[in-house]
């Protein structure tokens, strides 16, 4: 037995633990910490066209026109795309207004986004439970789980951290309708609305909350059976669904399209492809060992063991093994609705047109799932600490677990991490584990290229190139690689391959000029800067090029018209104000 001074501190450790705020004040502090260095990170991979190079976000008018379907795509950085994301958009405006182009203001605030989920998970399963150890359970194994990484450091994933926030702020406000609070159903419509509002994927919420008000319509029903209570309860799902029609007829009428596809796949392929996806979302929420933004999961064309019938094994061994848990749980039905949880979220990541070719597997895709993984894992904890088996010491039992996990989802958030600290570091690790990717490959060259290591990015292009030599961005970024380096016939020869690829770009026909003018070659290299300016007329720097190649041809008074263009166009280019006054000067 325990001394009576130890108990009496162990009680009052408890009872401070019990406190409000106080547990749930401790969580939000350890995942803060555990993502601290993630404030120390820039701008990466997609963060280039989303936030530092996207005019649209510096100012409130571009963001109020992002209301305007098709135009929130610009604002979010994906012109051409059939996303109507404005809640995106305007996150991003209020992150550089307060921020600029300060990356540790926007990692800040993607971090504390991340903290309030981990409250909300607290929140919700404390509502759902009345129990806060296993809130605080659930609540820290979220917030520390490694699968998370890509939500929280990556600046450009923020699509699933906002949708997630309004989805769980939702489900909560229907939670306290349910128990009289009535106001709180049309604050949970509301966030509903704004989560379909910043991802597309948020269409499957009303589905939760009928699987939700049907699993749980005996408990409100005074023990009457049958099919009126669930009928009822269920009918609390209508308003979400009439949001939901409403949000579709319109995104159906203004942007024709209600998923835009990527990739050119049969549904055969889709469907041969399916087991291996869910097999590989289901390994990495709950052995989350490795993690890139790129995986070398490969469509299925031809189903085998390997790439088909295996995922489809252990997928049956993972449902047997759920059931037979779920069933031990003294809430059956909550971990059954914890699974529900896992799968409708995950069921529009199966529709592998709408995602890029060979890059359809993504951490970010769990993290609204794994809110309910967390629950089904703070249940089996408690349930494991309640057997008879461990009697008095279940409680030691259950913490421990806990603490087990926590420093293990510690140790691998830490380490997962790390890779987003640069595009170099970024580019390695999916180099690593999807040594198939090309893109991969072309990004980390063109990492080395930004670093002035030409002696490790050629060969890297050269490889890709070998391996697809219609490869269009390798053909134009070793043309640009050449270019720098001073090698200007060789990156002409690459930059013409690229443009018979492919001749939309601007910015090749430019570079292409220049690397004509190096080598005298002016009435071509004026040819190929006026295709340019066809393609993108009011691009920073292309009048100016164009000038100085009418300039070395004897063509002053014309270059004389292309810095002035320049100048209206970007009237913050000394240099092209500076080159104007110099031509201007009488002879």
């Amino acid at each position: 037995m325990q001394p009576s001074d130890q108990r009496d501190k162990t009680n009052s450790l408890t009872q401070f633990l019990e406190k409000n705020g106080v547990m749930e004040g401790l969580v939000c502090a350890l995942t803060f910490i555990a993502y601290l260095g993630t404030m120390t990170f820039g701008f990466v991979y997609d963060d280039k066209p989303v936030i530092v190079d996207n005019a649209a976000i510096r100012s409130w008018h571009d963001v109020v026109h992002s209301l305007i379907p098709g135009a929130s795509t610009r604002v979010a950085g994906f012109p051409g795309a059939t996303f109507y994301r404005p809640v995106t958009a305007l996150w991003t405006r209020l992150n550089y207004a307060a921020f600029g182009l300060n990356p540790a203001g926007w990692h800040f605030a993607m971090l504390l986004g991340h903290v309030l989920m981990t409250y909300l998970v607290f929140a919700a399963v404390k509502r759902l439970t009345r129990n806060r150890n296993t809130a605080a359970v659930a609540a820290i194994l979220f917030g520390l789980h490694p699968v998370h990484v890509e939500n929280v450091a990556w600046l450009s994933s923020v699509n699933d951290l906002l949708m997630s926030l309004l989805l769980l702020g939702s489900f909560l406000g229907y939670l306290k309708s349910r128990e009289g609070a009535k106001l709180w159903m049309g604050a949970s419509i509301v966030l509903f609305g704004l989560g379909l509002l910043s991802k597309e994927t948020a269409a499957v919420f009303p589905l939760l909350i009928l699987g939700f008000a049907i699993l749980f319509a005996h408990s409100r029903s005074s023990g009457n059976a049958g099919l009126w209570p669930a009928v009822k309860e269920g009918s609390a799902s209508i308003p979400y669904f009439v949001i939901l029609a409403a949000y579709l007829l319109f995104r159906g009428q203004m942007l024709h399209s209600l998923a835009s596809p990527i990739a050119p796949l049969s549904w055969t392929t889709m469907i041969l492809t399916w087991p291996s996806v869910m097999w590989f979302d289901l390994e990495h929420l709950l052995l989350p060992i490795s993690s890139s933004e790129f995986y070398s999961l490969a469509y299925v064309t031809a189903p085998g063991f390997e790439n088909f019938l295996l995922p489809i094994l252990f997928l049956m061994i993972a449902c047997i093994a759920a059931w037979y848990g779920i069933s031990k749980l003294a809430n059956p039905q909550l971990g059954l609705f914890a699974v529900v949880w896992v799968v409708l979220p995950l069921l529009p990541c199966l529709y592998l047109r709408a995602i890029a070719s060979d890059n359809f597997v993504h951490d970010r895709f769990l993290y609204l799932p794994s809110v309910g993984i967390v629950i089904l894992m703070a249940l089996a904890i408690h349930g494991i600490s309640a057997a008879k088996t461990f009697g008095a010491g279940g409680v030691r039992v259950k913490w421990a677990i806990a603490a087990i996990l926590c420093a293990v989802g510690l140790v691998g958030t830490v380490h997962h991490q790390l890779q987003w600290a640069s595009n170099l570091l970024l580019y390695q690790n999916g180099a690593a584990s999807a040594p198939q990717n090309l893109v991969v490959e072309d990004n980390l060259a063109n990492e080395f290229v930004d670093l002035g290591r030409y002696d490790s990015a050629i060969p890297l292009y050269l490889d890709v190139l070998q391996r697809n030599p219609r490869f269009w961005s390798s053909n134009y970024n070793l043309g640009y690689a050449y270019y720098r380096m001073g090698r200007f016939a060789e990156a002409e020869s690459c930059l013409i391959r690229a443009i018979q690829i492919d001749d939309h770009d601007p910015d090749q026909f430019m570079v292409l000029a220049r690397a004509q003018m190096q080598q005298g070659k002016l009435a071509q290299a004026a040819q190929n800067a006026e295709r340019a300016l066809q393609r993108g007329p009011q691009n920073q720097g292309f009048h100016f090029v164009l000038a100085k190649i009418l300039e070395e041809s004897g063509k002053r008074e014309q270059a004389i018209v292309e810095y002035k263009t320049e100048v209206q166009y970007h009237p913050e280019s000394a240099i092209a104000r500076s080159e104007l006054e110099r031509l201007q000067l009488p002879q």
